[in-house]
C-alpha cells in the first residue's frame, strides 16, 4: 500500500482521498481470496493479517487527509489574518 509522504498529504483532495479508499480496498479484496485455500489456523492469521494491513493502510490515509484538510484551514486562517491586517 503506497504511503504518501507529508509534501503530497499537503494538497491532497477529496477525490484523491476517495481514490485511495477505492485502491485500498482493492488491494484488500485481492488479498484475502488466496487466505480461503489454508488450514484453519493458517487461514484465520492469514485473513486477520490482511485486515490489519487495511487497517493500517487507511488509517495512514486518514492521517493524511486530516493533515491535509487541518494544513488549509491553518493557511486560509492566516492569509485571512494578514489581509486584515
Amino acid at each position: 500500500m503506497p504511503v504518501l509522504p507529508m509534501a503530497d498529504a499537503a494538497t491532497m483532495s477529496k477525490d484523491e482521498y476517495k481514490s485511495g479508499k477505492a485502491s485500498i480496498s482493492a488491494h484488500y479484496k485481492a488479498d484475502k481470496p488466496p487466505c480461503a485455500v489454508l488450514a484453519t489456523k493458517a487461514k484465520v492469521i492469514c485473513v486477520e493479517e490482511v485486515r490489519a494491513k487495511e487497517r493500517v493502510a487507511r488509517a495512514e490515509l486518514e492521517d493524511s487527509y486530516s493533515y491535509s484538510r487541518k494544513a488549509t484551514d491553518q493557511t486560509k486562517a492566516r492569509a485571512g489574518t494578514k489581509m486584515g491586517k
